[in-house]
């Protein structure tokens, strides 16, 4: 329950916590502090965190009244969509839907564009380009194909893991 004055950050990511979450609205009205966006009872709010996408959503209560809201947390999502192949399915092919074209995200890489490639280049190399979804804790890239693939992240954030350790994190783009 959200009360008035109250407010729930739903997508938060700094060093000390990593949270992305969405919300369904269930009873009352409330309001994105971002964006003055006015939900109603099954509205939903900050989607995009289902897939790993940042964005930042404070939901308050709005109208004088408090509200409820019913939160998910991304990665209980996904470890629940994991164990059920037709959702699995369902859910990487909205995830799917959700991603940029890979010709526009290939032409903004800073290193091709150092080997000063055409646009047809662009249009080409997009072609062969393979989308996947990795869920949360999902394993994207294994060492043996690190020397044969080019990797790139079109959205969320990734961890590099050497003998179980992280040594890095990778952002998109």
């Amino acid at each position: 329950t959200v009360v008035e004055g109250e407010e729930h950050q739903l997508s938060i990511s700094n060093q000390k916590r990593q949270t992305w979450a969405a919300a369904i609205i269930e009873r009352g009205q409330a309001v994105v502090k971002e964006t003055g966006e006015v939900l109603k009872p099954k509205d939903t709010v900050n989607a995009a965190a289902m897939l790993g996408m940042n964005r930042s959503s404070t939901v308050m209560s709005h109208g004088g009244k408090a509200c409820q809201i019913a939160m998910l947390d991304r990665v209980v999502f996904w470890d629940l969509v994991r164990n059920f192949r037709k959702a699995k399915e369902v859910y990487t092919r909205w995830a799917l839907s959700q991603l940029p074209s890979a010709t526009s995200e290939i032409s903004q890489l800073p290193m091709l564009h150092y080997l000063e490639g055409s646009h047809s280049f662009f249009r080409a190399l997009a072609g062969s380009i393979r989308q996947r979804v990795a869920p949360p804790r999902a394993v994207a890239v294994v060492a043996k194909d690190v020397f044969e693939t080019l990797v790139f992240l079109q959205q969320g954030l990734a961890d590099v893991n050497l003998h179980g350790h992280k040594v890095r994190e990778l952002h998109a783009g």
